[in-house]
């Protein structure tokens, strides 16, 4: 996969939304490697924990990422509606035991695309509670970081809306920018859809499509899934260049996270990252036009 990093002024770029849920997009699509509540051994993510990601009961169906006992992060242009629940599978059975609880709040973090949202109380210890990176990036060290060509899961929806509409692929992480041309603004991890490319990762190769905003983008350390980003916008292929998607870089934010989790004496739990043992790491700069959609 190509390394590409951004730098993107906002009179540059022409931006639409997407605002009718869809299908994450997959190379080639196996509900049972693919689908978390298809419960299948085959399941690519079937070592890790996903009980900490919810979804809202409800509404839109937006998505809900547990980062500390009663706080979750999602996407500001698709947050979780005050009021409504949040469902959290405890397992990747469809028909096991869930956990349920009312959003009291929702704040966005300074003018980014993400929210912290507070929980009516804590859904206890069946719900993972999910580790940032601890580790920040520019556009002029991504191409030396351990985030740089990196796998990474990348969640999104199934076709069809309800609490279990939960779609798992994966991708390298290709680009990182600042993109300020949103009416929210802030840092982006992106990554190609390479699809039936030499560069593709197969079967599981991933791309953002409406109604993805706001589900997490894990990174790994050991089986361990690590928040990394919050899906935030797609961007068709152009002059000759791929489509990619793009998430909220999660670590950039994390004393402004930590300063609202404060007031009811919450903190988040940080981890180092590796870096991969197998990736010669390169150090690249450039800049990009581009079209982006904002998804719903």
């Amino acid at each position: 996969m190509s390394h590409t990093t951004l730098s993107i002024a906002s009179s540059l770029l022409i931006i639409s939304t997407v605002s009718l849920p869809a299908a994450l997009s997959l190379e080639t699509y196996s509900s049972a490697s693919h689908h978390r509540f298809t419960n299948d051994a085959a399941f690519i993510g079937a070592t890790q924990d996903w009980s900490g990601v919810g979804i809202e009961n409800g509404g839109s169906y937006r998505w809900a990422t547990m980062i500390s006992s009663t706080y979750f992060i999602s996407a500001e242009h698709a947050a979780p509606t005050v009021g409504n629940d949040i469902v959290f599978h405890t397992d990747n059975n469809p028909a096991g035991s869930t956990v349920t609880r009312e959003v009291l709040s929702i704040t966005q973090v300074g003018s980014t695309d993400l929210v912290i949202g507070k929980l009516s109380s804590a859904p206890g210890p069946t719900v993972a509670i999910y580790a940032i990176s601890a580790t920040p990036t520019t556009s002029l060290t991504f191409g030396s970081s351990v985030y740089s060509d990196r796998e990474a899961y990348v969640v999104g929806r199934d076709a069809g809306a309800s609490t279990t509409s939960f779609r798992v692929g994966r991708n390298e992480l290709d680009g990182f920018g600042s993109f300020s041309d949103f009416p929210t603004v802030g840092d982006a991890i992106t990554f190609d859809d390479d699809a039936f490319s030499p560069e593709s990762l197969g079967a599981d190769e991933a791309y953002l499509i409406g109604g993805d905003s706001g589900a997490p983008l894990f990174t790994t350390v050991g089986s361990d899934l690590v928040l990394t980003g919050v899906n935030w916008f797609n961007n068709p292929a152009s002059g000759g260049d791929p489509r990619y998607s793009g998430a909220t870089f999660v670590p950039n934010y994390i004393t402004e996270i930590n300063a609202l989790l404060a007031v009811d004496g919450e903190s988040l739990t940080l981890v180092t990252v590796p870096e991969p043992s197998s990736l010669g790491l390169l150090s690249l700069a450039g800049f990009a036009l581009i079209t982006r959609r904002k998804l719903r």
